[in-house]
């Protein structure tokens, strides 16, 4: 059987000294051994009156369920349902899914629903992992007294207009994009540790966190970030956007930093000696010290006016070519 796959890539260290991309798939189509096939209910034209009761039977006792194209009996078939673990809602016709005390349910997939415009998803014991894709028309969210939740995913619904998520303080990853967002006022991220929030419109960003490891705010439009609670920032985001400057002074534990295409005229990088990576192309730099990073393995500084950078006479990583001169401490190598 075919599947479709759906690829999120995300730039993340998996090591102290490896860096590599880490790839998540959200299979939707379902898997022959594992979901139940019954097919007549994939169909619009089923009238749920008439189902036998063995079809019933089987679809209280399954634990897995992937649903496609269902439109007006949507609301009948999801009732059946209260006793599953996953759940796989894929391009049916609804305009509202409430997914409420459903206290067996593990994780909910809610994918390119066209005509969805309010998700409310409460009171679920046990739901630890919530995937919202693709849902153009989507104006409302309401996430409330989900004990479990771990991890939300919520990626393309450029119509957002409300999004509530109350009392999750299990919540430790979070990640709202391309959702129409400049300001995350109303969400409590003081336990998060993967925080994504690329492709909205925050022109400033302070939210306080002391847990946060990985942070992207790429594609948005600031001019303005503090990082001064982060204190355990590994991996940091923040390309196309209109920074100036960019205080890394208390994230001694960042390896990643991605700031390519910014305003940037300076970057003091003497507080991150674990640093690994870094790509800050496409700026306004004109030098670059990278003495106090001697784990750096990579470095991108193409598109700058950069005529000198000066390295540690021990670094043996590689530096994007570009006209400038390396400096090796007390040698000059061309």
């Amino acid at each position: 059987m075919k599947k479709l796959l759906l690829i999120l890539i995300l730039f993340y260290l998996t090591s102290c000294n490896e860096i590599r991309f880490n790839y998540y798939f959200l299979n939707l189509e379902p898997d022959e051994k594992e979901y139940l096939s019954l097919n007549l209910l994939l169909k619009d034209s089923v009238d749920f009156n008439y189902l036998s009761s063995n079809d019933i039977n089987k679809l209280k006792k399954s634990k897995k369920i992937y649903l496609k194209g269902i439109g007006k009996n949507f609301l009948n078939f999801i009732k059946l349902l209260k006793d599953i673990d996953l759940l796989q809602i894929i391009k049916c016709s609804v305009f509202e899914v409430d997914i409420i005390k459903y206290n067996s349910l593990k994780r909910l997939d809610i994918v390119e629903l066209q005509y969805l415009k309010k998700l409310k998803i409460k009171h679920n014991e046990l739901l630890k992992n919530i995937i919202v894709l693709h849902n153009e028309n989507l104006q409302n969210i309401s996430l409330e007294n989900n004990p479990s939740l771990s991890s939300l995913t919520l990626i393309d619904s450029p119509n957002l207009k409300n999004l509530i998520i109350n009392n999750h303080d299990s919540l430790t990853s979070l990640s709202l994009i391309k959702v129409n967002l400049d300001n995350i006022n109303d969400i409590n991220i003081v336990h998060i540790k993967e925080l994504n929030l690329s492709e909205n419109n925050f022109i400033k960003f302070n939210e306080e966190s002391k847990y946060l490891e990985f942070l992207s705010l790429s594609n948005n439009k600031l001019n303005d970030i503090r990082l001064s609670s982060y204190e355990k920032l590994e991996c940091l985001h923040v390309d196309d956007n209109n920074l100036r400057k960019l205080n890394l002074e208390f994230n001694s534990d960042l390896k990643i930093i991605t700031c390519s295409s910014n305003n940037l005229r300076e970057l003091n990088l003497e507080f991150n000696s674990d640093l690994i990576f870094l790509n800050c192309s496409n700026n306004n730099l004109s030098k670059l010290d990278l003495r106090k990073n001697p784990k750096l393995e990579s470095v991108y500084s193409s598109g700058n006016e950069i005529d000198t950078i000066l390295v540690n006479k021990d670094f043996n990583g590689v530096i994007d070519k570009d006209s400038f001169t390396l400096v090796l401490k007390d040698s000059i190598l061309l």
